[in-house]
C-alpha cells in the first residue's frame, strides 16, 4: 500500500481536502484498471498525483452530452458525481491500451478531456480506502 493525500475539488465526494487514501499499488501488474475504478494517476509530462476515475477503456467511445456521460453510446448511472459537467465533449473513442479518466466534480476538474487518454503506465494505483481522518475511514468504489 501507498499512501497520499490530495487537495483540489476535482473529485469531491469521492474524497475530500486533507483525506490520505490507502492505494493499491502492486494490483495494476496483475489486472488492469476496470471502468469505474478510482486511480492516482500522474499526466502525460507531469509528475503530480491526480485522483481520478476510469470510465472508459480502449476501443470505447466516450462523450459528454448535456451534462451525462455517454461510454460506447449509452448513458452511464454516475451516483458518485458531485457536479455535472457544464460544456459538452464530442464523442472521441480511446485509443487501445488507453483509459479515459475523468474527475468526479466535473466542472472543476483537470483530465482526459484536457490531457487526452492517458497510457497505462500513467496509472500509479487503485484507490481503495480513505484512512484518515479515522473519522472519515471509508471504502472507494
Amino acid at each position: 500500500f501507498a499512501m497520499g493525500g490530495w487537495g483540489g475539488s476535482s473529485r469531491e465526494w469521492t474524497l475530500s481536502d486533507g483525506e490520505r487514501a490507502a492505494v493499491l499499488k502492486l494490483d495494476l501488474r496483475f489486472s488492469p484498471p476496470r471502468r469505474g475504478e478510482v486511480v492516482i494517476c500522474h499526466y502525460p509530462g507531469d509528475q503530480l498525483y491526480y485522483v481520478k476515475r476510469v470510465v472508459a477503456l480502449g476501443g470505447d467511445t466516450v462523450e459528454l452530452r448535456a451534462g451525462v456521460l455517454y461510454v460506447n453510446g449509452q448513458a452511464v448511472d454516475e451516483a458518485y458525481i458531485a457536479y455535472q459537467a457544464t460544456s459538452d465533449f464530442a464523442l472521441t473513442e480511446v485509443p487501445q491500451g488507453h483509459y479515459f479518466v475523468l474527475g468526479d466534480n466535473r466542472p472543476h476538474s483537470k483530465d482526459s478531456r484536457s490531457v487526452g487518454a492517458l497510457e497505462k503506465s500513467l496509472i500509479v494505483g487503485r484507490v481503495r480506502a480513505v484512512i484518515w481522518p479515522l473519522s472519515a475511514f471509508r471504502g472507494i468504489d
